[in-house]
């Protein structure tokens, strides 16, 4: 019995030991005067980010698609509405796409409001080459911070990264850092530090990859069903156009 319960004990700490911690981000990234904001779920192994729309987007996933349906039916009532303006109404309320990636590949997966499948786009995984620089630590909003500068391209960084959280995930090219990104500037005008940072993440069943469960389909292929969606929607119109009736289904 005693050795049971130690194989038990020994079973629960080895659990503990390698539940992913979660972490949640919000960047606010400014160029050329104009200013957006990241958010990004992250582990140590995986991470997603999406540019929100506004810094109040904080629905979570099936909230969102509560208040998408909600709109889609209130859309569909409104007889007085064309159907330019139904595309038009939706879309404005639908969230840009998602980013997801893991530290074992060289993919980065893209998951759209609109489409039920993800895209694999390995060109999207080119990253700043980064040196890191020996130098005093420091401290940006509490956070123990190292420095590194960087370069892709013609583009020049400087970046501190937080010593205190080993995680090397960053929106776009940005990844790469021995620790979390908490600040950047670049001389292409960028800026981008952090707005809200919750690590760990109280919230419980975080689902930080969105293409659980989807076909992942190749660039190439997305291309081609974004023209067929796009000679759907213009025949739709042209049915309207004649005096047909149209769902809007039928444009989406």
């Amino acid at each position: 019995i005693i050795i049971l319960l130690l194989q038990f004990t020994y079973t629960q700490l080895f659990a503990q030991s390698n539940k992913a911690t979660y972490g949640k981000i919000v960047y606010e990234f400014s160029k050329n005067n104009i200013t957006d904001y990241f958010e990004m779920y992250f582990t140590n192994a995986e991470y997603r980010f999406r540019k929100m729309k506004s810094i109040s987007d904080t629905l979570n996933d099936e909230e969102y698609l509560q208040k998408i349906k909600a709109i889609e039916k209130d859309v569909e009532k409104n007889a007085s509405l064309s159907n330019q303006d139904k595309i038009n109404i939706i879309n404005n309320n639908l969230r840009n796409a998602s980013f997801y990636g893991k530290q074992s590949d060289h993919i980065i997966f893209l998951k759209s409001s609109m489409n039920n499948y993800c895209i694999s786009d390995s060109q999207s995984h080119v990253q700043v080459n980064w040196n890191l620089i020996n130098s005093v630590d420091t401290t940006i909003n509490n956070i123990r911070c190292g420095r590194a500068i960087g370069n892709l391209d013609k583009e020049e960084c400087i970046a501190y990264y937080a010593k205190d959280i080993p995680v090397s995930f960053a929106p776009y090219q940005y990844s790469g850092l021995p620790g979390l990104l908490i600040y950047l500037e670049s001389n292409k005008k960028h800026q981008m530090k952090i707005h809200q940072l919750e690590w760990p993440l109280k919230a419980e069943n975080v689902i930080i990859n969105p293409c659980i469960g989807l076909k992942v389909i190749s660039r190439e292929e997305d291309i081609k069903q974004i023209k067929a969606k796009q000679q759907k929607i213009q025949d739709a119109l042209q049915r309207v156009k004649n005096g047909e009736s149209v769902s809007i289904d039928e444009l989406f």
